[in-house]
């Protein structure tokens, strides 16, 4: 087996739950995961200050890791999608990820993931209030500037990160592909990895990856009306900065609680009423973000090669 190594950046909500407990942690398939949250890899390259980011010590570590997987006969694979930059803060560190990735691990493979925007923005929203987000959507679409850490919609300008990664590391070293290929046909997407990864997939693995099922399934829309309005009474401790102040503060266990009773919520509730608010939804980021993403959809599709037009991206 040769050094290769696959590094999974994201995007955010994308299938990363997915290729990480479902794909990249089969063995069967041919991948093994390296430690997703050492604090000495993945961690330090996220969050490390730059007065005290090691390379020398990430790459070391992440090579003996990657040995270890290599030694078992597997492909390793780093697979964090907070590696494509922290989404709820503009995506303004992710130059600095890929920078410190590339001085880290130079000739690893490069898998990125995209979304079509307004599915995309819908479901960080939804993040978003998930996490602890009182903002309304229209709100959360209009990044205030100012030099605040918000989210910010050029973070979706998916052909600047592509560019960037397909500079440091080579063209032929870098795939992106689209999320809507994942719904429509996932073992034509698995495939497309792991011959990106030099890697086959036979009957038995095209069998496997077709039986899959959908890792974390997000809170229907009238369950997520319902969870933004409990966030003003409540949130984790850790959220203090973001969020702003509540009068009580709770376990993340019992945020995990409130989230399944809302999402239970949301299934009951008659489908009229989610429909509503998720046509509510495309509406709102249609008026807000009318053509930005046209040109860079565009760019986007010359650089990877595929139509994204044909699926549903606005070019």
């Amino acid at each position: 087996m040769t050094d290769d190594m696959l590094i999974h950046i994201g995007f955010h909500k994308t299938g990363s739950s997915f290729l990480q407990h479902q794909v990249f942690a089969d063995d069967q398939l041919g991948f093994g995961l390296v430690r997703r949250k050492d604090p000495e890899v993945a961690e330090a390259i996220r969050h490390e200050h730059p007065y005290r980011f090691r390379p020398d010590v990430a790459r070391h570590k992440l090579r003996a890791q990657c040995a270890e997987q290599r030694e078992k006969g597997r492909y390793p694979v780093l697979s964090h999608e907070g590696l494509s930059g922290q989404i709820f803060c503009g995506g303004f560190d992710s130059l600095g990820i890929m920078r410190r990735l590339n001085e880290v691990e130079p000739n690893a493979r490069i898998l990125i993931v995209i979304r079509e925007q307004t599915g995309m923005l819908i479901s960080l929203y939804n993040q978003y209030v998930r996490s602890g987000g009182r903002e309304h959507f229209q709100d959360f679409l209009r990044h205030p500037g100012g030099g605040q850490l918000h989210f910010h919609r050029d973070h979706l300008s998916y052909h600047n990160l592509i560019g960037a990664y397909q500079q440091a590391f080579g063209p032929d070293r870098v795939l992106a592909l689209p999320y809507e290929m994942l719904k429509r046909d996932q073992v034509d997407f698995v495939t497309r990895i792991m011959k990106f990864c030099q890697l086959d997939l036979d009957d038995d693995g095209q069998k496997r990856v077709a039986g899959l099922g959908t890792v974390n399934p997000s809170i229907p829309p009238v369950g997520n009306a319902i969870k933004r309005w409990t966030n003003f009474l409540a949130r984790l401790p850790e959220r203090a900065g973001i969020h702003g102040p509540v009068p009580f503060t709770i376990t993340r266990k019992t945020n995990n609680r409130i989230k399944r009773y809302t999402r239970r919520i949301g299934e009951l509730a008659p489908a009229s009423w989610n429909s509503r608010l998720q046509e509510r939804f495309r509406s709102t980021v249609l008026s807000e973000i009318g053509d930005h993403y046209r040109d860079s959809n565009r760019r986007t599709s010359e650089l990877i090669g595929i139509d994204l037009a044909a699926l549903g991206y606005d070019c």
